[in-house]
């Protein structure tokens, strides 16, 4: 009888184990395509700036693709999962750089904006990109106002 519990116990633990690995959660509502690119500020990476791709037409209030500039500049875009990328379609670029400057791990403190305002809205960012279905490396941003 114990050995039988076990074996139900072994099987259950593992059709678990199975479920929460193997299944990533649900499938995203459209396609995406890898997306990479590159930023520089005044000819420098822009080291720890956030990148986002706001799709023209769509809601504002929708996820935007992301992702953060490293340390040779490039960025890659996040969806859904990490480093998916973006659906197909024309956007408007945002660039936001500020620092850490206190605050916890899970919610910090921000110093000022390094980059001109413009940048923060799609509006005014003057940054258009289109996606295309398949892999997509995109010219660099050069910001040098």
């Amino acid at each position: 009888m114990r050995l039988r519990l076990a074996r139900v116990a072994a099987c259950c633990s593992f059709a678990l184990a199975v479920c929460i690995l193997g299944c990533g959660g649900p499938e995203p509502p459209e396609a995406v395509y890898p997306v990479t690119g590159k930023v520089f500020y005044r000819g420098k990476p822009a080291v720890g700036a956030m990148v986002a791709f706001h799709k023209v037409g769509s809601d504002p209030n929708s996820g935007q693709p992301s992702g953060e500039v490293q340390e040779d500049g490039t960025f890659t875009l996040t969806s859904y999962r990490p480093d998916d990328g973006a659906a197909s379609g024309e956007y408007q670029v945002t660039i936001s750089w500020r620092d850490a400057v206190g605050g916890s791990l899970s919610d910090p403190d921000y110093g000022p904006e390094k980059l001109p305002k413009k940048y923060q809205a799609s509006e005014t960012s003057g940054l258009t990109v289109s996606v295309a279905a398949g892999s997509n490396d995109l010219a660099p941003f050069q910001i040098n106002d």
